[in-house]
């Protein structure tokens, strides 16, 4: 495939061509200073036979060899040929159209004429350009990582209570002196992490005494079935916004909690033989709210996993 050719060095150098061709006219540059020459050599009157117009030599620029694909070149052999170019243009001028190098400023550089400052601009554009595009090279855009490999927020949020609930966690406070609703957040945001991995791992057994039997068994039930379905189910990349307690209070002997957590996580389904995506994303979290219903026999004892309801 044709490499792409670089429209910079292009037109830098058709610029510095016609600066060239439009040279051999110093009146088009500056007005105010070649004109009395020019009125000067209209009043003279040249005896004939004098003039003998001179024909130019007709120069045939070579072709270009064909290009071929390749590699891209190093940042400094591209600021390299940039810079030569910008260096070989002017001799390239002054050999095809026969001027010294010096013919440019016999008058002075001052004032600018129009075509003067249209080569400055050009040329202050054109290396603005480069630069911007050696900048770019130098500095490989960054790589955004993706949802899933982000780290789980480490960071327990505030436990809330709300109004309603206030009067069971005051009676639970009664029966139990050293019941902190602070460290119970933390309990129960532990317990949520570890039922994640644990589901995650497909080894909820691991849950025992944390988890009451009965949720226990059906736990297992569900990962027995996505095992004969050839399904694998992943809750991954957990960002918790908040918990609160939305009810609590002293039953029969029992103490009963409910805490409600809803955050953002990935919920997604894989095929166990291909890994083919089945179900939710792998790279957008989708909302979850969740309502864990807590219990412990009156007294300090460690707090059970009964139930998980969806509202």
């Amino acid at each position: 495939m044709p490499r792409r050719p670089d429209l910079s060095k292009a037109m830098l150098l058709a610029g510095l061509i016609c600066l060239g061709a439009f040279l051999s006219h110093l009146g088009w540059c500056r007005w105010g200073i070649s004109a009395p020459a020019r009125i000067a050599d209209a009043g003279t009157i040249r005896p004939q036979g004098t003039f003998s117009p001179v024909q130019p030599a007709a120069h045939q620029v070579p072709a270009a060899p064909p290009i071929h694909p390749a590699e891209a070149a190093p940042k400094s052999s591209a600021s390299l040929s940039w810079i030569s170019g910008g260096l070989l243009a002017p001799l390239l001028c002054h050999y095809l159209y026969g001027y010294p190098l010096s013919y440019v400023w016999q008058e002075g550089i001052w004032p600018p004429g129009l075509l003067d400052i249209l080569a400055a601009v050009a040329l202050v554009y054109l290396g603005y350009r480069q630069y911007r595009r050696l900048t770019a090279l130098e500095q490989p855009p960054e790589v955004q990582v993706p949802p899933r490999f982000l780290p789980m927020a480490p960071e327990t949020p505030p436990l809330t209570i709300r109004e309603e609930a206030k009067p069971g966690v005051a009676a639970i406070q009664a029966l139990d002196q050293d019941f902190d609703p602070a460290a119970f957040g933390e309990e129960v945001h532990r317990l949520l992490r570890d039922l994640y991995a644990a589901w995650n791992r497909e080894d909820i057994s691991s849950l025992a005494g944390r988890v009451k039997d009965s949720l226990l068994e059906y736990l297992q039930m569900g990962l027995k079935i996505m095992s004969l379905r050839e399904e694998r189910s992943y809750l991954e990349n957990m960002i918790l916004e908040g918990i609160t307690v939305t009810d609590a209070r002293v039953d029969d002997g029992h103490e009963f909690i409910t805490v409600c957590f809803h955050g953002r996580l990935l919920d997604y389904v894989l095929d166990r033989s291909s890994g083919k995506l089945l179900f939710g994303s792998m790279a957008y979290p989708s909302a979850f709210q969740e309502y864990w219903d807590l219990e412990r026999p009156r007294g300090q004892r460690p707090w059970v996993l009964r139930d998980i309801r969806d509202k």
